[in-house]
């Protein structure tokens, strides 16, 4: 395993913005994303990245090309890093559901390692199985020193908590913003340090932890 796994989110896309819910739906980034992108590329562009992973949606994709040109590097996109099925609530904007939509979503917070949304929606469960393939495929070379896995705000909660050996229900906590980046250490202690990129990045500090936010996110 590389000495140091970052775990990037890709960057904020329109829907983001208007919080509607994307789950798998193929959304490109916003003006904001795109720069937020940047800000990925200027802290990572002088890594010894050997291997980027993303997602096989778009969003992901559109944030990481520039450092996998960068660094010479390939960029593989997974299916299994697509972000958690959320169905027929896909495209509504959370902020204005309807009395149906939001019986809907309780039903769905009940219990959402078990239950899942009709019309292709996904169990966290489900969503942790396939980031199980995803690790089983995780093959970096054997001189690597540096992998970037850009995923989804769940399916970066599902990474970690294998990663760190979480508890579940504390991964499903995270709340990783689009302009965050996490920083595993990979030895004994698995150490992770976070990264926030405000748009007048300089010089960010890494800080120790796990970045947490109340508000809804996708």
């Amino acid at each position: 395993m590389p000495g140091m796994i970052y775990i990037a989110r890709h960057g904020e896309t329109d829907w983001n913005a208007a919080a509607r819910i994307q789950g798998q739906q193929d959304t490109s980034l916003s003006a904001n994303g795109f720069r937020q992108r940047n800000h990925l590329f200027q802290l990572l562009k002088d890594e010894p990245l050997q291997r980027i992973y993303t997602s096989a949606l778009r969003r992901t994709v559109l944030t990481a090309e520039p450092l996998a040109r960068e660094n010479d590097c390939p960029l593989i996109p997974m299916a299994d890093l697509n972000e958690l099925g959320f169905g027929v609530m896909e495209g509504i904007p959370v902020n204005n559901l309807t009395d149906a939509d939001q019986a809907l979503w309780d039903w769905w917070l009940e219990d959402p390692l078990e239950r899942n949304f009709p019309g292709g929606g996904e169990s966290y469960l489900q969503l942790l199985g396939r980031i199980d393939s995803f690790l089983e495929a995780f093959r970096p070379p054997a001189h690597a020193r540096a992998v970037l896995v850009v995923g989804h705000m769940r399916t970066n909660q599902m990474i970690l908590h294998r990663f760190l050996n979480m508890d579940l229900s504390d991964a499903l906590r995270i709340r990783q913003p689009n302009n965050c980046i996490y920083r595993l250490h990979t030895g004994e202690d698995r150490k992770l340090e976070y990264i926030l990129l405000p748009a007048d990045a300089g010089n960010p500090e890494w800080e120790e932890g796990i970045f947490l936010e109340t508000q809804w996110e996708d």
